[in-house]
């Protein structure tokens, strides 16, 4: 999913359809679609398709709090959202350098939290988890070394481990 909207808007929509895109999805209502262009229609259909069926999946195995809550927090959020580092660099009157060092740390605690979690018992199928577990390491690793989704020469050594030179077993 994330591959198709980066491309989409990337390669095939102007600005104007993009910033329509986003205030679409970020109402996460099915009447946005009808101000949306021909062009991205579908794109929207296909995003809100695809929450709902994670909701029916999850609906068969528990609660469905997370798809409600990205929903809630889809149409929370409004307007432009600065990088992180942005946010940082401006609260605390710091360099990048300085900004971007916080923010690895950051990370860095964040991914000892994780591992506790999932130390954890949870009502949450294992392979749910897991897969959610799974993307987070693979954006780890995408944005390690900076875009590696935007500029994937950056992955070349994992992707040259994984395809190329993999580990026997």
């Amino acid at each position: 999913m994330l591959s198709l909207l980066d491309d989409t808007c990337d390669n095939f929509a102007t600005y104007q359809e993009v910033k329509m895109l986003t205030k679409a999805i970020e109402s996460f209502h099915e009447s946005a679609l009808e101000e949306l262009p021909e062009t991205m229609k579908n794109l929207y259909r296909i995003i809100i398709d695809l929450y709902d069926e994670i909701e029916v999946e999850l609906a068969k195995t528990g609660p469905t709090f997370a798809v409600n809550y990205a929903k809630e927090e889809w149409e929370r959020e409004r307007s432009y959202a600065a990088s992180a580092i942005e946010c940082y660099m401006n609260e605390h009157g710091v360099s990048e350098v300085e900004a971007v060092k916080f923010c690895w740390e950051e990370i860095s605690r964040a991914w000892k939290d994780i591992a506790e979690e999932c130390q954890k018992p949870t009502p949450l199928p294992v392979t749910l988890t897991e897969r959610v577990l799974n993307f987070a390491r693979s954006i780890n690793v995408i944005y390690e070394n900076g875009d590696g989704y935007t500029h994937s020469h950056l992955l070349k050594e994992h992707i040259d481990s994984l395809l190329a030179d993999p580990v026997p077993l």
